[in-house]
This record gives C-alpha cells, structure tokens and sequence, in this order.
C-alpha cells in the first residue's frame, strides 16, 4: 500500500473508531483529491435516524457540494471496512475512480458479494454513468 493510502486508511479508522464511541456504527470514509481530503464523514445511521446515512454516501455529497460537481472522477474513498452494496452503487454513480477499503464484508460487500464495483456490464451498457471501475 502506498504511502498516502496508508495516510488515509488510518485516518478513516481514527474516524471511524471514534464514531464507534459516539455511539454510531463504527465507519468512516475519507475522500481525497491529488492526496488532500476534500470530504470524510462517519455512519449518521443512528444520530440522524436516517438508513440512508451510511459514511460512504454522506461523504460523497460533501464532496460532491464542495468540489461543485456530481463527478468525482479525479477523486479516491477510503473506507474501514467494504462498501455494501447500495454505498457500491452510489460511488460507481459518482465516478470515483479508485476505492481502498480495509476489511471485506463477503455478507453485505460491493465487491465480495455482489460486484457492483467490479461490474464491467454497468460500465459497457451506461458509458455516461459508470465508468470502469477500477
């Protein structure tokens, strides 16, 4: 692992760590650009009473309203742990380019369950959304 993604890694855990703490589900995600975080979010599940608040999705609309744009094409997530797969979707939505999670989750996972990330066929049938992920 190279090492700005170790940088960020433990930065997402820290987060998500403390989240845990807190009192919420203990994820965190960190989104960055050319190595400087643009948005990082932990679980809002539970404080918000909202099953849409999961870190992934939070972070991204944070991204997204800061950078001004639905396209993160340029940018990377860091998660503790395997997006589940309606986080999956969002992100292959959002065109990030490139996602680095910590630990698999083979029961909810985008990738070990369901390979929404990996998914070349959302890519060839809808170019304009999904671009290959990578």
């Amino acid at each position: 692992m190279a090492e700005l993604d170790q940088l960020m890694m433990k930065h997402c855990i820290s987060i998500a760590k403390a989240s845990g703490k807190a009192g919420e589900y203990p994820y965190g995600a960190v989104i960055c650009r050319d190595g400087v975080i643009v948005a990082e979010s932990v679980n809002r599940v539970t404080h918000d009473r909202n099953v849409t608040h999961h870190a992934e999705l939070v972070a991204i609309s944070l991204a997204e309203e800061s950078l001004g744009t639905i396209s993160l094409d340029d940018c990377e997530i860091y998660v503790n742990a395997e997006p589940c797969a309606f986080c999956s979707y969002a992100i292959r939505e959002s065109r990030i380019r490139r996602v680095v999670y910590g630990v698999s989750s083979p029961h909810m996972g985008g990738v070990s369950k369901w390979n929404i990330l990996g998914d070349v066929d959302l890519s060839r049938s809808m170019p304009e959304v999904f671009r290959t992920a990578s």
